[in-house]
Order: C-alpha cells, then sequence, then structure tokens
C-alpha cells in the first residue's frame, strides 16, 4: 500500500548516482529444492541454457485477458508442471514480479499449460518472482520463485488451490446507498506464508451485496473499486464468516468544496484530479476516494474519515496538496507550472566534470502518495 506521506516543505533534493557504482537489492525468494510455501516445490539448475517449450495448445481460461507487460529478454527460464490434487491440469500461469501488489501492476510473462500440466516461460531475466495459476474454473495456485542466475532453469510445481469457502457481504456508500463496484480478496491460507494473490473479482448487485466462492479457509482482506476512481481494501476478516459481512464506505465521511487554480494566473484548471486518501483510522487498510473539477475548476466530492490531506493533479502541473483539517471551508488549490534546474556535477568542488550522472529533482512539500 501507499507509504507514509511526506510533509517537509521547501526543499528541492538532487539525487546523483555515479557511473559505474553498483546498487544491490535484497529480494525475498523461495528456498530450492524443497517445499515452497504453497506446497509446491522449486529446483534449480544453473549454467544449463533453455530449452525450447514444448508445444501448448491456447486455452481459454478465466483471466486469459490479464494484461502482460514483458521485461528486457533474459537468458533464464522457469518450468514446471500444474497440479490439481495428484493430477496434473491445464491452466493460465502468469509470472508477476514479487515486488508488484497483486492487482496493481501487470505481469510479466505468461504461459499455457497443457492437459499434461507442464509449462515453461523462457527468456526471463534473473529476479524473484511470483507465479500464479488458474484453471477454467477459476481455481489458483502460486509460488514464489527466485531466478538467482543468468541462464538458470528452476522448476516448480504450482498446486491448485480446491477452497469451497463462500464469502457474502454488502458494500453500502454515503447515506446507506447500495455501491456497485467490483469486489475481490486477497486471501492468505492460515500459515501466512503464502503469497497474497487476488482472487477474480465479482460484481455487486442493485443492493451492494457480493458473493466470492472457492476461498480457502484462513483470512482474507476484501478489496473493491468502482468507475469513479474509489478504491478500497478492508482488513483482514476470518474466513469463512458466521454471517453476511457489512463494508461502509461512508462512515464518517464528510463532503469537501472547492476550486484548483493556475498559481501563475488565477485561472481555473478544469479536469484536476482529487485524491483523498485514509487508513486504518477509518477500519479499512486503505480507502481512497477521486474527484474531477469541472470547467469552472471547481469540485464536489467525499472525503474519508481521518483523510488529512487532498491532492490535486493536472498535466502540466506540478502535484499540490490542502490540508482537509484547516477548515470545512471551501478549500482553494494552486497549482504551479514545474520550472527547469540547469547545473553540472563535479567529483570535487573545482573538479573535472562527470559523465552518465543521471539527477533526479524531487520536490518534499507535496503529499507522496502514489496514485
Amino acid at each position: 500500500m501507499p507509504g507514509r506521506p511526506l510533509r517537509i516543505a521547501g526543499i528541492v533534493t538532487a539525487l546523483a548516482l555515479i557511473a559505474g557504482g553498483a546498487i544491490w537489492w535484497v529480494l525475498r525468494g523461495a528456498a530450492g529444492g524443497g517445499p515452497d510455501a504453497d506446497g509446491g516445490t522449486t529446483s534449480t539448475s544453473a549454467g544449463a541454457g533453455p530449452t525450447a517449450p514444448s508445444a501448448l495448445p491456447p486455452t481459454a481460461l478465466a483471466g486469459s485477458g490479464a494484461n502482460v507487460r514483458p521485461l528486457a529478454a533474459g537468458s533464464a527460464q522457469i518450468e514446471g508442471t500444474v497440479w490439481r490434487g495428484t493430477k496434473p491440469s491445464s491452466a493460465r500461469v502468469l509470472a508477476y514480479l514479487v515486488t508488484s501488489t497483486p492487482g496493481d501492476e501487470p505481469a510479466v510473462a505468461s504461459a499455457n499449460a497443457g492437459d499434461d500440466g507442464r509449462f515453461v516461460i523462457p527468456r526471463l531475466p534473473a529476479g524473484s518472482y511470483e507465479l500464479l495459476a488458474e484453471d477454467v474454473e477459476g481455481r489458483r495456485g502460486g509460488a514464489i520463485v527466485e531466478v538467482a542466475l543468468a541462464g538458470q532453469r528452476v522448476g516448480c510445481e504450482l498446486r491448485l488451490r480446491e477452497g469451497t469457502e463462500v464469502l457474502r457481504g454488502r458494500v453500502i456508500d454515503v447515506g446507506g446507498r447500495p455501491w456497485r463496484g467490483r469486489v475481490t480478496a486477497w486471501a492468505r491460507t492460515p500459515d501466512l506464508e503464502t503469497p497474497a494473490r487476488e482472487h477474480p473479482s465479482v460484481e455487486t448487485d442493485a443492493d451492494g451485496r457480493f458473493v466470492l466462492e472457492h476461498l480457502e479457509r484462513g483470512r482474507a482482506a476484501p478489496h473493491g473499486w468502482d468507475a469513479s476512481g474509489l478504491e478500497w481494501t478492508a482488513l483482514e476478516i476470518d474466513v469463512p464468516a458466521p454471517r453476511e459481512i457489512v463494508i461502509d464506505l461512508g462512515a464518517g465521511a464528510r463532503e469537501q468544496t472547492g476550486i484548483v487554480l493556475d498559481a501563475g494566473t488565477s485561472r481555473p484548471v478544469a479536469g484536476a484530479t482529487l485524491v483523498a486518501r485514509a487508513g486504518r483510522a477509518t477500519g479499512f487498510d486503505a480507502i481512497v476516494r477521486r474527484g474531477v473539477t469541472g470547467a469552472d475548476g471547481r469540485f464536489r466530492m467525499h472525503v474519508p474519515a481521518a483523510a488529512d490531506a487532498l491532492v490535486a493533479k493536472a498535466s502540466g502541473y506540478a502535484p499540490a496538496w490542502s490540508d482537509t483539517r484547516a477548515t470545512t471551508q471551501d478549500l482553494a488549490i494552486r497549482l504551479v507550472r514545474p520550472g527547469r534546474i540547469t547545473g553540472r556535477v563535479l567529483r570535487e568542488p573545482g573538479g573535472a566534470t562527470v559523465a552518465g550522472v543521471a539527477v533526479v529533482a524531487q520536490r518534499l512539500d507535496v503529499r507522496d502518495l502514489p496514485y
């Protein structure tokens, strides 16, 4: 989830990375050669070149329309078998970077497992990946796989979970109005070590009700979004739940009005996006509401309880924010067009210039909200 917002004002920071330096990230990965956290196993073989993938028939599987954004081609590969119980199963297999949040980032590679359950994902760079297999009936299974070396072949067995639990709920918004949108659940098994993976989503009905099926007994965090840009993640609950759960998105929400202006001309900025976020103080892991200014630059939107800032963004401007706790009156948020900084990087004062340096300028008086 988004990190803690920043309030530091009036600072412009330049970060320089000298060419030839190296930064290492320590990535979470599964141990090779033993059972992984999802009930599968992984094995590795370094130095062997990739083998050509076997012919895998295309399948119209659930989630087959998932967005895939390939990485730069590498020389490693992940291969293995998808199992349903003791029998191999056809499935779609997606690979995600483990640093991405389920549902937020596209997969970086995909493959189809045929009736023999076999799949091959070739031409991967080294890194840590979360694999997610899904069959035509929506059963899913996953594992985290570490590819440590270029040219490495990593074996992995994925076991489809056959959960039988059902989660029923109702989502309401401000004034008890039924909420229309899509709901899923980020499920974890009782050992809490299985990678979070997104359950297939369902649409709420006219009363705001939803039914999520094929969940496993354990813990799950309901998650939802709608066409207006409202997005929420509830706190984890026990599955099965003893009764229908009720998720109240409007609890404590307040209406906020205001205007977004060009700081240089004081003219209204049409089409600016407003974002307000609140966290656990509202009973949610996170809840985000969005609004858009009209032709006159004005907006009217509901702000989540405990949200302390409203961030405005528009094309051609630097983001700006206003403290929503300071007033209940109209807010005026002024956007500044970005400027330009020029300079030189020297090895020492008065010394030689250094080529190939990446310089980043970051304005730190704007809330650092990555949405």
